[in-house]
């Protein structure tokens, strides 16, 4: 008789998270919010704070309400709040932040089941809600307005060594995005402001672009995902300031993404 014994798969062991990557993320945005939060001093630190509190705290209370497990310690709200505080309006009422906080986390994220499920980025969603229903709160970012800035500037190009670093995103979808972003800046005027667009487009490829739950599911679609959002963006950009046509342009492709993986499927002789 033969005996056998019975161990464990072998199973593919990895220190990498999902947990991990969003806190990541989180710690490499440190250099743009001390910025922003120099140059825009107590206003713009009591919207971080509501920001970031306040989807920490609509995730708990909606996680409650519907009897599911918390994943606060995943990081995806905490980045979701502070993504969304960088890109409000300036001086955004403080009721005006918890709405927009409210759309990013409860409508888009739980609605939808939570990290990995939701189907548009959650803190553009929230800034677009604000401008369209609050038109009158509009307005830029201390971050968008102080991108052309020295200080401001070179805060965004570290973040984005720094979360380059950590090799998360494909590096031809970045180069993708600025290159487009910022040849059709300067080929529809923007010429004298090519810092701020310069500024704009590095925090937008590497900080808004990235959120892996909504870019396409191959290589080849992320990268004409980038290339259409700046695209787009650009074109907007006659019309609207720049924080809302790259918010805008964002969204539109996510509406685009099914397509996208259909046309472009792993494995395919359409995709990679």
């Amino acid at each position: 008789m033969t005996a056998y014994s019975v161990a464990s798969a072998p199973h593919i062991r990895s220190a990498d998270s999902v947990a991990r990557y969003f806190w990541m993320k989180s710690a490499a945005l440190f250099p743009v919010l001390a910025a922003v939060i120099w140059t825009g001093g107590g206003d713009f630190m009591r919207m971080l704070v509501l920001s970031a509190g306040g989807s920490l705290g609509f995730e708990w209370l909606s996680r409650g309400f519907s009897r599911k497990k918390t994943t606060l310690l995943n990081g995806d709200t905490f980045l979701t709040g502070l993504t969304l505080a960088l890109i409000l309006p300036e001086r955004a009422p403080l009721p005006y932040v918890l709405i927009a906080v409210f759309m990013a986390v409860v409508v888009v994220r739980e609605c939808f089941g939570g990290t990995g499920n939701y189907i548009v980025h959650p803190a553009i969603f929230g800034r677009v809600f604000l401008d369209a229903v609050f038109p009158v709160s509009a307005g830029s970012p201390v971050l968008f307005r102080c991108a052309a800035e020295l200080p401001v500037f070179a805060a965004i190009v570290l973040s984005a060594v720094f979360f380059l670093a950590q090799r998360r995103i494909y590096f031809e979808t970045l180069f993708y995005y600025i290159t487009i972003y910022l040849l059709a800046a300067f080929m529809l005027g923007g010429g004298s402001k090519i810092l701020m667009h310069a500024g704009v487009a590095v925090f937008t490829a590497f900080f808004l672009v990235t959120d892996p739950v909504v870019l396409p599911l191959t290589r080849q679609g992320t990268n004409v995902f980038a290339l259409l959002a700046a695209f787009f963006a650009g074109v907007l950009g006659l019309w609207y300031p720049a924080v809302t046509a790259v918010c805008y342009s964002i969204l539109i492709m996510n509406m685009f993404v099914p397509w996208i993986n259909d046309r472009m499927r792993p494995g395919s002789r359409r995709g990679i």
